[in-house]
């Protein structure tokens, strides 16, 4: 999975979070997205409706469309994704993403230790 694709997903992600949103919503806020290097006019609805899934498979985030409430988007089980291992998961790519877009700034920045836990973390879940 390349780089742009990640940004593009946590950007999608962000951008529906942020509100219930309509197609249209989306499709302005894209054609203005600095992950737009196509510079499309709308997110294209193929690809949108793939990255939604893919999101849900790789994330577990379900972004859903509610008819009733005028077709807008929305994430189903935000307040599974509010706090928790997953929510340090998408803050801690969120963040790698962003730094990914900013290379000038990486060397001005300080990350912080993270534990070595990962090192038997494997272990301890098997």
């Amino acid at each position: 999975m390349a780089a742009h694709q990640v940004n593009v997903y946590f950007w999608l992600i962000d951008t529906i979070a942020s509100g219930n949103l309509t197609r249209d919503d989306i499709n302005r806020r894209w054609a203005h997205c600095r992950y737009n290097d196509n510079h499309e006019e709308e997110f294209p609805e193929r690809k949108f409706h793939r990255y939604k899934e893919e999101i849900q498979e790789i994330f577990d985030v379900d972004i859903r469309c509610s008819k009733s409430r005028g077709n807008v988007y929305y994430i189903e089980n935000k307040d599974d994704i509010s706090g928790g291992t997953r929510q340090w998961f998408l803050n801690a790519m969120a963040v790698h993403s962003m730094m990914d877009q900013a290379k000038d700034i990486t060397d001005c920045v300080l990350y912080e230790d993270i534990p070595e836990g990962t090192q038997y973390l494997s272990l301890i879940v098997d």
